[in-house]
């Protein structure tokens, strides 16, 4: 049998895969407004759910799924420090996933993580659009 840990890669890899897809459609179908409320839902349901499907870590998939956006974000656009700060946000994402999860049931943790990515989107779209 596979150990656990093993699982963390597939399964961030297929969260990051079919986030990355569902994410395009979302924002193609409602614009950069599906950036606050829809990408958070979508993003966190893919990576909690594949770290459940797959029986991997939750926490793991999910630091290992915001390197990978940090990444393809510094890549792709050059912007390091926003990839940082989303390796970061999804590494704390995971944690409040994690501690949910433990306590209160997976639904309950997938809701939790989702607001606070959402509040998290929100604020650092509106310093965006508000900077001089």
């Amino acid at each position: 049998m596979v150990d656990a840990s093993l699982r963390v890669i597939p399964a961030a890899l297929a969260a990051a895969l079919i986030a990355y897809r569902l994410n395009d459609l979302a924002v193609g179908q409602w614009g950069d407004g599906a950036i606050r409320l829809i990408v958070p839902a979508i993003e966190e349901l893919c990576k909690t759910g594949g770290a459940w499907l797959l029986g991997a870590p939750i926490i793991p998939v999910h630091i290992l799924f915001g390197a990978m956006e940090g990444a393809f974000d510094g890549l792709r656009a050059g912007r390091w420090a926003a990839g940082a700060l989303g390796l970061l946000g999804h590494a704390s994402f995971g944690a409040v996933t994690g501690w949910v999860a433990q306590r209160g049931g997976l639904p309950l943790a997938i809701l939790a993580a989702w607001t606070g990515h959402a509040l998290w989107n929100n604020l650092t779209l509106w310093i965006a659009e508000n900077r001089e």
